[in-house]
């Protein structure tokens, strides 16, 4: 299979093996890039890990804006845009092109079942709060976004899953699609979200705004691949997640749900969607959180409600 593409990393160049990995497995694909591009933020310092013929690439910080503002540096029609902290087979890009190239597809990823709820009693903690509900019914549906600003999901997807799955949204860890798609995304729009210390939901957004712009968006399950995730763990970070889950969710509900729907009864309606779900959550982080995450979660909800009471919040662009 022919298929020209450049291959895209997002870093902040300090994953070190993790990376050593994914460049291993760029260096052993069967279908080689034109061109690799590392994107970092300005000021960073390029990784110390090398392939020898990629091409650093700085923007402003952000995981939104490493992503909107390296387009106009590449050179291919398609990219593979890739986190910094993975390895997978050599035939990834054999598998995930296919789809675009036969046309039954805008964009590609790999299926991660891992990032889906695992066991019973997390799914069921998970469906009872509306945070993420399983599909009874799903077919070859891979996730769908609900009225409340939360996703549903294929529960019946596990490593030995093969096909083809349709999705409303997916991890950001790996996807192919078209540069022309990227720049019509203007992610750059939803800058709003690096508001937040720790960046949350970007994936949602991009995949989400994309199905809202009319793409396809595949899911090709059967790849083998491994997220070695970069990211640490501490209870600063855990309080900055706790805020920025509640500031994503209420101001990607308000945008790309609320303000979508054309009636006051559509609006009444994914108002009572999302409140009842906020409910739930609220209950569920009084019994389960200690008393700074609930503080840092009530701080992001408030600064989003805030938010889309600005004036900045009214002057961002359209969705479609």
């Amino acid at each position: 299979m022919d298929f020209d593409y450049s291959f895209v990393i997002r870093t902040v160049g300090s994953a070190g093996y993790k990376y050593q990995q994914l460049l291993n497995s760029i260096n052993k694909l069967t279908i080689k890039p034109r061109e690799v591009l590392v994107v970092l933020p300005e000021g960073y310092e390029p990784p110390q890990e090398r392939l020898g013929w990629e091409r650093f690439v700085f923007t402003p910080k952000g995981m939104i804006a490493q992503r909107a503002f390296c387009l106009d540096e590449i050179k291919t029609e398609f990219a593979v845009f890739s986190d910094d902290d993975w390895e997978f087979e050599p035939e990834l890009v054999e598998k995930i092109a296919k789809p675009i190239i036969d046309g039954r597809a805008d964009v590609t990823f790999p299926v991660f079942p891992d990032l889906l709820p695992k066991g019973l009693p997390v799914r069921m903690v998970m469906a009872a709060i509306g945070s993420a509900v399983p599909i009874i019914f799903p077919g070859r549906r891979f996730t769908k976004i609900l009225s409340s600003g939360s996703y549903a999901y294929n529960p019946y997807i596990n490593n030995s899953s093969t096909g083809e799955y349709v999705a409303e949204t997916a991890p950001g860890l790996c996807f192919l699609t078209s540069i022309k798609h990227m720049k019509n995304l203007r992610f750059e729009d939803e800058l709003w979200l690096e508001k937040a210390k720790y960046s949350w939901g970007d994936d949602q957004i991009m995949y989400y705004k994309l199905h809202l712009q009319g793409r396809r968006i595949i899911g090709v399950a059967g790849i083998d691949f491994v997220h070695l995730d970069a990211g640490s763990s501490s209870p600063e970070r855990a309080m900055n997640l706790a805020y920025a889950q509640t500031f994503f969710k209420y101001i990607f509900w308000h945008r790309f749900i609320y303000n979508l729907r054309q009636t006051s009864w559509q609006r009444f309606l994914v108002k009572t969607s999302y409140k009842w779900t906020s409910m739930r959550g609220k209950i569920f982080s009084f019994i389960r959180y200690s008393k700074s995450i609930k503080e840092s979660s009530s701080k992001g909800l408030k600064d989003a409600k805030e938010f889309v009471a600005s004036l900045d919040y009214l002057q961002l662009p359209s969705i479609k």
